[in-house]
């Protein structure tokens, strides 16, 4: 399985450290403010989510590991919408609403991230939504993805894999999540160096999730390759 994934976690064990060193940067010289405070909370389980994304991908767990890459992307644009106000930090520290999260609603962290990212495309906006949707159909065990993943058919039947999965379709599953973990976590770490003070590590932690980021796009095309493998294409 992880030969199978080595490119892509060769970046996670970056985006790992990566994240560890931004924890590690907003930690120990914190700006002022409650915004501060709320943004280590967050980077903290932006760290952990990454970590358990990861985990799992290597592990075999593809479905999984995409439900945590979902909440990859989910805390990264809580990072981003809280940012640096302190009128949103406040707002999210006295949140109460247990069926709401905070922000209500996923495209306002997307759209939050993506303009601490400097992108306006709409198009980037409606591809990260869809993504997003992707994951959330083995987040919330959508029957059409169950289905296709970890079904074999033989001459007894049909057998549904039970534990690690490492068929084509389930080594391609594990790739998608730690392709969009790798993207919503660096687009988080990127828009969280803001809360770093000025300086040599905001510019360190900004400077490594960039080259993450273009190392990650660099892999496109092995990427593709996966999924044709796979003799399938992520659901749509």
């Amino acid at each position: 399985m992880t030969r199978s994934l080595a490119p892509l976690i060769a970046l996670a064990t970056r985006t790992e450290s990566l994240s560890d060193q931004l924890v590690r940067s907003i930690a120990h010289r914190p700006l002022p403010g409650a915004a501060t405070k709320v943004g280590l909370i967050l980077a903290s389980c932006l760290a952990n989510d990454l970590r358990a994304s990861f985990i799992l991908s290597q592990l075999g767990y593809g479905l999984q590991a995409m439900s945590a890459a979902a909440n990859v992307l989910e805390t990264a644009g809580a990072l981003s919408y809280v940012g640096r106000s302190e009128t949103r930090a406040l707002a999210w520290a006295r949140h109460t609403d247990k069926k709401h999260t905070y922000p209500q609603y996923v495209q306002q962290g997307i759209d939050a991230t993506l303009t601490a990212l400097g992108i306006s495309d709409p198009a980037a906006r409606t591809q990260w939504y869809d993504d997003y949707r992707v994951l959330c159909m083995a987040k919330h065990t959508n029957p059409h993805l169950s289905m296709w993943q970890g079904m074999l058919m033989d001459d007894e039947g049909a057998q549904y894999v039970q534990g690690p999965d490492a068929t084509p379709t389930g080594v391609f599953l594990a790739a998608e999540a730690l392709y969009y973990s790798l993207i919503f976590g660096t687009a988080g770490a990127i828009s969280a160096a803001s809360l770093c003070r000025e300086g040599e590590d905001q510019n360190q932690v900004r400077a490594e999730a960039v080259d993450i980021n273009n190392e990650i796009d660099s892999l496109q095309t092995w990427y593709l390759d996966l999924a044709k493998s796979a003799h399938a294409h992520p659901p749509a």
